[in-house]
């Protein structure tokens, strides 16, 4: 199992086995107040080769500020048995998958972190970005914020 690619979005969602993402990639998230919920999703795919049907595999996905983990998840996935039809290293499988963090909150500003592993690490893919106060935002020409 390897993560192929794994991205900050506004959004995203999984049907009929297709990634649908919206809003990426995020590096910048700017709030009044803390704590700020991050309002931000992980898209990634994991890719599975024919070594990995049937097997149970297991992932992991931390969200940490500059100073502490702030959320931690681990899921477990297994594929299904190989196609009776397709050569040993012929077939591999794409998989889809949609992590929301749009209520998770952070304590402070800062570089944060969503990092993804795969097997007690072995692969792993890190997104960062920035938690900024919104007073800081820049602005194209001359747009300023309503208070």
């Amino acid at each position: 199992m390897d993560i192929e690619f794994a991205v900050l979005c506004d959004a995203a969602t999984v049907r009929d086995g297709l990634l649908h993402v919206l809003g990426a990639p995020i590096t910048r998230i700017y709030r009044r107040i803390l704590p700020a919920p991050l309002g931000i999703s992980l898209a990634a795919l994991f890719a599975f080769d024919a070594e990995d049907h049937g097997q149970l595999r297991e992932f992991e996905i931390a969200v940490s500020s500059p100073t502490k983990l702030i959320q931690k998840g681990v899921g477990v996935v297994t594929v299904g048995p190989r196609p009776d039809k397709a050569e040993a290293n012929e077939l591999k499988i794409y998989s889809p998958f949609v992590a929301s963090f749009v209520t998770t909150q952070s304590p402070e500003w800062g570089e944060h972190t969503v990092e993804v592993a795969v097997d007690g690490g072995e692969h792993s893919k890190s997104n960062k970005f920035w938690l900024l106060p919104l007073e800081d935002q820049i602005l194209p020409g001359g747009i300023e914020l309503a208070p």
